[in-house]
C-alpha cells in the first residue's frame, strides 16, 4: 500500500489532472487495444449531440469529452466543441429547468455540475490550438466570467439549499453529491479562478459536509446502497471527493481515518474491485443488482493511489472497459478512466505466483460489512455479507449473514428485485410504507424482509425492525455483524461471521454465527451456531436460481449454464423446496426458497454444497473470426461479401443502427455429442451453421435494462452430427454500446452423479464426489462465541479536519465594496459580503433587498440577515413565512418553490426571537414540501420554547424518516417532565 503521498500538481495546473505531461504520454503511446479505444472516446467528443436534460440525459451526453480531449490533443477542433458545449449549457438554462427535476432531484443536477465545473478548468485559460497560441484561447473573458456566474448561481439556488435541509448531516450519494458541487464550484471561483464571495461563501458551507460524507458512513465504510449505486453512483464520486481535498490540500486524505468509524476514502472505494466476482456480475446485494455495467472510476482511482494496479484489472485487461462510461447520472466515467489509470505499457501481466493477470476479484473480506471465498483457480465464488440491514425499501436489505454463490461464471443463488407484475397486493411481505410517503404504498418484499434472502428466521417471522442506526452511525448503534474468523489457506478457507446484533432487539438471541467454508478449491460446506436464553423455531432458508429439485439429500440445481449445484442437508429435519415465481426480475424470473426449521435454544445447521460442471470444454473457438458490420436491415452474410479480422470484442465499435456479422470456419472434434456451443453474453444474437439457423432464446430486457447476463449455451447436436468442420455465423444487435464478455467454446454436455455424503459423528463429515474424497473435521469450522469488540467511536474529528483546510485554503478575502445596484451577480455578493459587516453599516440595504426582482439576491438577503441577527426583520419575514403558501411553493410557474421558506424559517431560528416559535409550528403545518419539515424542528428547538416543541409530536411518525428523527430531537430536549407521550 502506498501511504505516503506528493501533492505533484503545479499551482496553475488543471484541476485534478496531475501530471499533464505523464497523462498526456500515457495516451500517446496507448498499446494497440488501447489506442482503438482513443479513437472511439475522441469520435464520441466530435458527436457534438447535446440534449436540453444535459445532465442524466441521453447516452451522446458526453460533457466532458470534448474538454478532456482538448486537455491531451490541444487540438483546435475540440477546443471548439468544449466551448460549444459550456456555452450551450448557459444559453439553455431555461429549457433545462423546464425538462429536469432539479427541485426533487437536485442532487442528480449537482454531481453533474461539479464534473462540469471540474472540466471547464482544462480549458478555461488554454489556447484554442496549442500549436498557433496567436489563435487566441478557447473562451473570451467574458464568456469566463458568465460560465463562472452560471455555476455558481445553480449550486446556490439548488445544491446549497436541499443539502443544508439534509438534518442532521449524514452519508449517501446524494449528499456527497451535492457537497462536491458546493466545494468544486466554491473552490475554483472562490480561490483558483477568482475570489467571488459568493463562491467562498459554498467552499465554506460544503467542505464541513464533504468531510462528513466520509466520517457518517456505516461502520466499515459501505454505504449500504448495494452494488449497482457502490460502483455507478456512490464511490466514483467517493473517489473524485478524496482527489478535490488533496488537490486542494496538498496533503494525504486518501487515509484519513475519520470519527466516528475511523472510515476513510480508501476503505470505502477499495471496496469497488473485491466485489466483482469472476462472472463480471455486480453482486444482488440491493433491487437492481447482477449488473454486467459498472463504472471504472473507483477502481482507476484505487489503484491510482494504492499504486496496485490489480485494483483496475478488470478493466485493464477484462472486458470492463466496454461495459463502462457512465457514473452518477452522466457519461464521463471513461473521462476519469483515462485520468488515473495505471498505464497499459507498465502494468504487470502477472501475479506474485507467475499466473496470468484475468481480474482482481480473491479471497477478502471487511469487518462489519462481509466477505467473499475464491478458490485458487478464479472459478467457484461465495459472498457472504452481514452488512447495515433494515427494513426500508430499495437498496438497503435485510441480509444479516446472506450467501451469494457462483460457481464457473454460472449464478446459483439469487437476490434482488421482484418482476414487473408480481402480484403484491397478494402477499402480506409486501406491504411496506414507502420512506416519502404519506400514504402507505406497496413495495417488494426483497429489501425489507428476511423472507427473500440466504438467512435464517426465527418463529416464523421474515418481517423484523432491528434497531435503527442513527444518521451518525455509531459503531454501537448501527446494526451490523461482526468477522469472528478468516481463514485462507490453499485447501480451506473459512469466513465466520457474528450476527446476533441484528435480531437482539426483538430476541433473547445470544449469538448467531455463519461459518462459511471452503474445501479443495472445490466444494463448500455452512456451519451455522445459533445460541439463545429460550427455545425459538429457526428457519435456515437458500434461495436457489431456477432449476431446482428436491432430492432425498436436500435439492439439486442445475442452470441454464450447465451447471449443477447440489445442497446436502445434514440436520436431523427435513427440507422443504418452494417455488417462487415472478422472482426475481432478472435471470429466468423464478427462483426455488430451499428452507428447514430446527427448534431449540442452542442448535446448529449443517450443509453442504457442491457444484460441478455438467459440461467438459473440447474445444475453443474465441479468436479466428472476420466480418463485416452492416445495415440492420441487410440480408444475412453472403459468401462473397467482403470480410476482414474481427472479433466479438469488436461489438461496441460499430455505428448506430448496424449489425456485427462474424463467420469463422471450425474442426469438430472427434468423438459424439451431445454438444454445446457457448457465445458470450449480453447482446442479442442470431446463429447459422453451415447456413442453418439455429434457435437461440432472445434476451428478455429487465426492468433495470439488462439483457442476458449469463453465456448462452446452444444444443448444436444436430447441426454439428457427422461433420468434420462446420461454418459458424453470428449475428449481433449490440444494445447500448455493450461490449462481450466471455468466451466462444464447445462443451459436450455430461451427467454429473450424485455426491455421497455422510455424517460419522457429531464432529466429522464425509464428502465424496468425482476425485473428491474428503474427511472434515466440524471443530475446524465452529467459532466459539465472544463478547462484542469494543465499539467506541474513534477517528480524527471530521469537523476539526474541515476548519483547518478552510483556514489553509480559503485566504483572508480583499476589501472590496458592497454594489447594491449593479446586477444580480453584483447584488447578490453584497448580501454575501453584507453577513460579515456590523449590522449598522448594512441593516437599511438588506431590507431593501428583501424585496429584489431575483430571488436568490432575496434568498441571500434574508440569510445575511439570519446572520447578523436582525431583529427589526422579524415581522417582515414572518410575513413573508405566511406568504410562501403550499399553493405558491408547488406553483409551475413559482421559480423558488420552497427555497425562500426554509431560508426564512434558517434566518429566524438565526435571529433566536422566541415569539417566532408558534409561527414555525404554523409553517409546520402548512409546510407545502418534506424539507421545509425537516429543519423546522430543528429552528423551534435552538429558540427553547417547550409549548413549540410539544406540537411536533403529531410528526414523530411522519413517512419522512428524517422529519420524524428531527422532531424526536427536539423533544428530546424537554425535561423529562414536560415531554408529551409518544405513541
Amino acid at each position: 500500500m502506498n501511504t505516503s503521498f506528493q501533492a505533484t500538481r503545479p499551482a496553475s495546473g488543471p484541476f485534478l489532472i496531475g501530471d499533464v505531461a505523464a497523462l498526456r504520454d500515457k495516451i500517446t503511446h496507448l498499446p494497440p487495444r488501447w489506442a482503438r479505444r482513443w479513437q472511439r472516446f475522441l469520435d464520441e467528443a466530435r458527436t457534438g449531440v447535446r440534449t436540453p436534460r444535459w445532465y442524466a440525459g441521453e447516452p451522446c451526453d458526453r460533457q466532458l469529452h470534448g474538454a478532456f480531449a482538448h486537455l491531451v490533443t490541444g487540438l483546435p477542433e475540440f477546443a471548439d466543441i468544449a466551448r460549444a458545449d459550456f456555452l450551450d449549457m448557459v444559453e439553455n438554462l431555461p429549457l433545462t429547468l423546464l425538462v429536469g427535476n432539479q427541485d426533487h432531484d437536485t442532487w442528480i443536477y449537482a454531481a453533474a455540475l461539479a464534473r462540469r465545473a471540474a472540466s471547464l478548468d482544462w480549458v478555461w485559460d488554454a489556447p484554442r490550438d496549442r500549436v498557433v497560441p496567436a489563435a487566441g484561447n478557447v473562451f473570451s473573458p467574458a464568456e469566463q466570467t458568465r460560465l463562472a456566474d452560471h455555476f455558481i448561481t445553480e449550486a446556490l439556488k439548488y445544491t446549497c439549499i436541499v443539502l443544508e435541509h439534509r438534518v442532521p448531516p449524514h452519508t449517501n450519494n446524494q449528499g456527497l453529491a451535492m457537497a462536491l458541487d458546493c466545494v468544486i464550484t466554491g473552490y475554483l471561483f472562490g480561490v483558483k479562478r477568482g475570489d467571488d464571495p459568493r463562491a467562498r461563501h459554498l467552499l465554506e458551507f460544503g467542505i464541513p459536509h464533504l468531510t462528513q460524507q466520509i466520517a457518517l458512513l456505516p461502520p466499515g465504510g459501505y454505504s449500504g446502497e448495494g452494488s449497482t449505486y457502490i460502483f455507478n453512483v456512490a464511490d466514483p464520486l467517493m473517489a473524485l471527493a478524496s482527489a478535490v481535498l488533496e488537490e486542494m490540500s496538498g496533503t494525504d486524505w486518501y487515509h484519513r481515518e475519520f470519527w466516528p468509524n475511523r472510515n476513510s476514502p480508501a476503505r470505502v472505494v477499495e471496496l469497488d474491485p473485491k466485489l466483482i466476482p469472476p462472472s463480471g456480475l455486480l453482486p444482488a446485494w440491493d433491487q437492481h443488482g447482477y449488473h454486467l455495467q459498472k463504472a471504472g472510476t473507483a477502481c482507476a482511482y484505487a489503484a491510482h493511489r494504492s499504486g496496485d494496479s490489480a485494483a483496475y484489472q478488470h478493466f485493464l485487461v477484462g472486458p470492463g472497459w466496454e461495459f463502462s462510461g457512465r457514473f452518477a447520472w452522466m457519461d464521463d466515467d471513461h473521462v476519469w478512466q483515462w485520468i488515473w489509470m495505471p498505464d497499459p505499457r507498465h502494468a504487470p501481466a502477472t501475479d506474485a505466483g507467475g499466473a496470468a493477470l484475468t481480474c482482481y476479484p480473491r479471497s477478502w473480506h471487511e469487518t462489519r460489512v462481509g466477505g467473499a471465498l475464491l478458490d485458487r483457480g478464479r472459478q467457484l465464488h461465495l459472498f457472504q455479507m452481514w452488512d447495515i440491514s433494515t427494513t426500508r425499501p430499495v437498496r438497503l436489505h435485510m441480509n444479516p449473514n446472506s450467501l451469494l454463490l457462483e460457481a464457473w461464471g454460472s449464478v446459483l443463488t439469487v437476490d434482488g428485485n421482484a418482476t414487473q407484475g408480481y402480484p403484491l397486493d397478494e402477499d402480506p411481505r409486501m406491504q411496506f410504507i414507502h420512506l416519502y410517503s404519506a400514504q402507505p404504498k406497496i413495495q417488494s418484499w426483497s429489501a425489507g424482509s428476511l423472507g427473500s434472502h440466504s438467512v435464517i428466521w426465527i418463529d416464523g417471522a421474515i418481517e423484523h425492525c432491528p434497531r435503527r442506526a442513527g444518521y451518525e452511525n455509531l459503531p454501537d448503534q448501527t446494526p451490523t455483524g461482526f468477522l469472528r474468523r478468516r481463514v485462507d489457506e490453499d485447501s480451506f478457507q473459512l469466513l465466520s461471521a457474528e450476527v446476533a446484533m441484528f435480531y437482539r432487539d426483538a430476541y433473547d438471541l445470544t449469538s448467531m454465527i455463519r461459518n462459511s467454508a471452503l474445501f479443495d478449491n472445490a466444494f463448500w460446506v455452512v456451519l451455522d451456531q445459533i445460541r439463545a436464553e429460550s427455545a425459538h423455531d429457526f428457519t435456515w432458508q437458500l434461495v436457489l436460481r431456477a432449476g431446482a429439485v428436491a432430492t432425498p439429500y436436500g435439492a439439486r440445481l442445475t442452470t441454464a449454464e450447465h451447471v449443477v449445484l447440489d445442497v446436502v442437508n445434514l440436520d436431523p429435519v427435513p427440507t422443504e423446496l418452494h417455488d417462487i415465481a415472478g422472482y426475481p426480475s432478472l435471470l429466468e424470473k423464478r427462483c426455488h426458497h430451499l428452507r428447514k426449521t430446527r427448534h431449540g435454544s442452542e442448535l446448529e445447521f449443517l450443509t453442504v454444497l457442491i457444484p460441478q460442471r455438467a459440461r467438459v470444454e473440447v474445444a475453443d473457438w474465441s479468436q479466428g473470426w472476420h466480418g463485416a458490420w452492416l445495415a440492420r436491415d441487410a440480408a444475412p452474410l453472403a459468401a462473397e461479401a467482403l470480410l476482414r479480422p474481427l472479433g466479438f470484442e469488436d461489438t461496441p465499435y460499430g455505428q448506430p443502427g448496424q449489425d456485427l456479422w462474424l463467420r469463422r470456419r471450425c474442426a469438430i472434434p472427434a468423438g459424439s455429442g451431445p454438444w454445446l456451443l457457448e457465445l458470450p453474453p449480453p447482446n442479442a444474437l442470431e446463429l447459422w451453421i453451415d447456413g442453418t439457423q439455429i434457435p437461440v432464446p432472445a434476451p428478455e430486457v429487465s426492468k433495470d435494462g439488462e439483457q442476458s447476463l449469463t453465456p448462452y449455451f446452444i444444443n448444436v447436436t444436430a447441426a454439428l452430427a457427422g461433420k468434420v468442420s462446420a461454418e459458424i455465423t453470428v449475428r449481433i444487435r449490440p444494445g447500448r454500446n455493450l461490449g462481450c464478455t466471455g468466451s466462444v467454446k464447445l462443451h459436450r454436455s455430461v451427467s454429473v452423479p450424485g455426491p455421497l455424503v455422510e455424517r460419522l459423528s457429531a464432529d466429522r463429515v464425509r464428502v465424496r464426489y468425482g476425485a473428491i474424497d474428503r474427511s472434515i473435521d466440524l471443530n475446524t469450522l465452529r467459532t466459539a462465541p465472544e463478547p462484542l469488540p469494543s465499539l467506541a467511536p474513534e477517528g480524527e474529528d471530521p469537523r476539526a479536519a474541515a476548519r483547518e483546510l478552510i483556514a489553509s485554503v480559503l485566504p483572508p478575502a480583499a476589501p472590496r465594496p458592497l454594489v447594491w445596484d449593479g446586477d444580480a451577480a453584483d447584488r447578490g455578493r453584497a448580501c454575501v459580503l453584507a453577513a460579515r459587516q456590523p449590522l449598522a453599516l448594512v441593516e437599511e440595504p438588506l431590507l431593501a433587498r428583501l424585496q429584489d426582482e431575483d430571488w436568490l439576491v432575496r434568498m441571500l438577503a434574508i440569510r445575511a440577515l439570519g446572520t447578523l441577527r436582525c431583529t427589526h426583520a422579524v415581522p417582515r419575514l414572518c410575513r413573508m413565512l405566511r406568504e410562501e403558501t403550499p399553493e405558491r411553493i408547488n406553483a409551475p410557474d413559482y421559480a423558488p418553490k420552497y427555497r425562500l421558506k426554509e431560508a426564512l424559517v434558517h434566518a429566524l431560528a438565526d435571529i433566536g426571537d422566541p415569539a417566532v416559535a408558534l409561527d414555525l409550528v404554523a409553517a409546520m403545518k402548512d409546510a407545502g414540501f418534506y424539507g421545509v419539515r425537516r429543519i423546522i424542528p430543528g429552528a423551534i428547538q435552538r429558540l427553547g420554547v417547550a409549548e413549540a416543541i410539544r406540537e411536533l409530536a403529531a410528526w414523530t411518525s411522519d413517512p419522512d424518516g428524517e422529519t420524524a428523527d428531527a422532531c424526536r430531537r427536539a423533544l428530546a430536549s424537554l425535561p423529562p417532565e414536560t415531554k408529551p407521550v409518544l405513541v
